[in-house]
């Protein structure tokens, strides 16, 4: 359950912050 979540965020958080980076 969570961790189904959780694996769907992380990614989602590395390409904010990557994006982030970038800008």
């Amino acid at each position: 359950g969570e961790k189904g979540a959780q694996a769907l965020v992380v990614p989602e958080l590395v390409e904010f912050l990557e994006s982030s980076l970038q800008k």
